[in-house]
């Protein structure tokens, strides 16, 4: 399957910081998402099976329409097969995910709510999220309607990423070996 990751700024002008445009333009992605659908289902069905389509967004619908993506339809219309709401440096703890479930609730579509290896972004060069932070996180995701979560720049956790050995197999953790 094809994961877009819209969580990092705009995707249409905002000038002088309006994001109106973006709102306005909401129909033109949901338009390449549709695109994007059709040619995925097309490649599964060329192989046999379904290929799925899923998108990182950022954490908040409100967010979600200031950056153009209409996410309430894309789920209405079956264009995407999960969501992964997400702060865009960070794992948020607070973060409320609740509209998210009841949009996904009695639809195909799954929640995936996106982990990241730190807790704060004061923490992003320090140490990772510990095995502790991961459960509780879980716990309170399944308790807001989650089917899951997504992890999302866990190359960070490997020795070779934080000392500069990007690449090199002897930063993967051990697990992967």
């Amino acid at each position: 399957g094809v994961l877009l990751t819209f969580r990092d700024g705009l995707y249409f002008p905002a000038p002088n910081g309006d994001r109106s445009l973006a709102r306005e333009r909401q129909p033109l992605m949901t338009g390449l998402i549709e695109r994007l659908r059709k040619m995925i289902d097309d490649h599964g069905s060329a192989r046999g099976r379904k290929l799925d389509l899923g998108v990182h967004v950022p954490q908040t619908l409100e967010d979600c329409h200031a950056v153009g993506l209409d996410l309430p339809e894309w789920i209405k219309r079956g264009l995407v097969d999960f969501v992964s709401p997400m702060d865009s440096s960070f794992t948020n703890f607070n973060a409320a995910f609740e509209e998210f479930a009841s949009l996904v609730s009695g639809t195909p579509c799954r929640l995936y709510p996106g982990v990241q290896p730190y807790c704060s972004s004061r923490e992003s060069f320090g140490p990772p999220a510990t095995a502790e932070n991961y459960r509780a996180m879980a716990h309170s995701l399944r308790h807001q309607g989650a089917d899951g979560m997504s992890v999302y720049n866990f190359q960070k956790h490997w020795a070779g990423y934080r000392d500069g050995r990007r690449g090199s197999e002897t930063g993967y953790p051990m697990a992967f070996r």
